[in-house]
């Protein structure tokens, strides 16, 4: 009977193994940065389209405004009939919600509906040609179909006036204004609970970094926390917090 030769690894053996094995862990982690990243610089350029296309919309309509244009229905193509309606050209898109202090504004029940500015606003915008995403006449309230959906997979976009009481409170270095907001229920008017939210803090820190001040209260861009309060992203962003807890607005015009 012939006896065969066996050993074990070398040390030299196990630390090759084991640094081919870091090598691949420390890229899958890299490759997921880097996605998460590409998926975060989508979410701005839709912002930055958007707030594109509104000022289009207002070179093109003489400074009206998508959603409270009076005579909508007259100057947008195929805007006759079905969901599509004329605003009251007051020069706000729904109604001013004013927050005291720190407080934050939300769509009251009223600015959701498929007849309401905010929604229209949207759809004067995919009439004249100015955005996709958004189905003109849908008699649908939903991601997609009346909202354009936000591309990082989550929730999706309302326009809002938002206004604010002066003050040191979140977003008081902005002033009143219509803000884009990402959120995530197209019918909520507070925010979901926490965990239901379209972007976490680490996620809303990270884009607030590369886009704009890196405060969760100022800039052009402001965050909330969900209904169950501070949670990370409110007066200040947790990025240790992995649950979904935040909503965020970008200032478009004052």
């Amino acid at each position: 009977m012939i006896k065969t030769k066996t050993h074990g690894f070398t040390l030299v053996e196990l630390a090759i193994v084991m640094m081919i094995i870091g090598l691949l862990i420390g890229g899958v982690l890299k490759g997921q940065a880097m996605v998460q990243n590409a998926r975060l610089i989508a979410v701005m350029k839709q912002v930055n389209g958007f707030t594109a296309a509104f000022q289009a919309f207002q070179d093109k309509y003489g400074g009206a405004l998508p959603g409270d244009m009076s005579t909508a229905t007259m100057r947008i193509p195929s805007c006759q009939g079905g969901t599509c309606v004329d605003g009251n050209s007051n020069g706000i898109i729904g109604a001013a919600h004013a927050g005291g202090g720190s407080s934050a504004t939300y769509l009251g029940a009223n600015q959701i509906g498929l007849t309401d500015e905010p929604r229209q606003s949207w759809q004067h915008l995919a009439l004249s040609d100015f955005i996709t995403g958004v189905v003109g006449n849908s008699p649908v309230l939903a991601w997609g179909e009346s909202h354009p959906p936000s591309t990082y997979g989550a929730g999706g976009f309302h326009i809002q006036f938002m206004s604010w009481s002066g003050g040191a409170g979140r977003g008081a270095v902005n002033g009143s204004g219509h803000y884009i907001r990402l959120q995530g229920a197209i019918d909520q008017g507070p925010l979901m609970p926490n965990g239901q939210n379209p972007l976490s803090p680490k996620e809303a820190y990270t884009l607030d970094v590369k886009f704009d001040d890196g405060q969760a209260s100022s800039g052009f861009m402001i965050t909330e926390d969900g209904q169950d309060g501070e949670h990370g992203c409110d007066a200040f962003y947790n990025p240790k917090i992995t649950q979904k807890n935040c909503a965020a607005a970008f200032l478009m015009n004052k």
